[in-house]
């Protein structure tokens, strides 16, 4: 998880500047329950596909643009619709024996473990990916 807020990690790695960063906080005063990720996004402040990516670094997540043919599993075969609105997660594929989940908040442990917990009642580890609400 990152140790200082993500714009600042993202100017730090050269994906925005602070002018950028700024536009996009302004942006969340008038939008407060937007993520950061999801208003740069929206604002077309940097490329969609550098921007997963990198936020998927901070994480410590593989960050990818999730296309209708990738997936390739019944979301409620692994958990209750319910759930995958509570914590934004979707799993989407299973690859070499482990169930791949798209997370929209990477850091929010809570959902993490409630999802890690339904995936063990399957007999599947998880691979945590990281995404961005459209």
């Amino acid at each position: 998880m990152p140790k200082i807020p993500v714009g600042l990690e993202l100017v730090k790695r050269g994906v925005l500047t602070d002018t950028e960063v700024k536009k996009a906080l302004e942006y969340q005063v008038l939008h407060p329950g937007m993520r950061l990720v999801d208003i740069i996004e929206k604002l077309e402040l940097t490329d969609r596909k550098l921007l997963l990516e990198e936020t998927g670094k901070i994480f410590g997540a593989e960050g990818i643009d999730i296309k209708p043919e990738d997936i390739t599993v019944t979301l409620t075969e692994y958990y209750p619709l319910d759930i995958a609105k509570i914590t934004k997660a979707i799993p989407f594929a299973v690859s070499n024996g482990r169930l791949r989940v798209a997370f929209s908040r990477p850091n929010d442990e809570e959902s993490m473990k409630k999802i890690k917990l339904l995936a063990l009642r399957k007999r599947s580890n998880i691979r945590t990916i990281l995404y961005i609400w459209k």
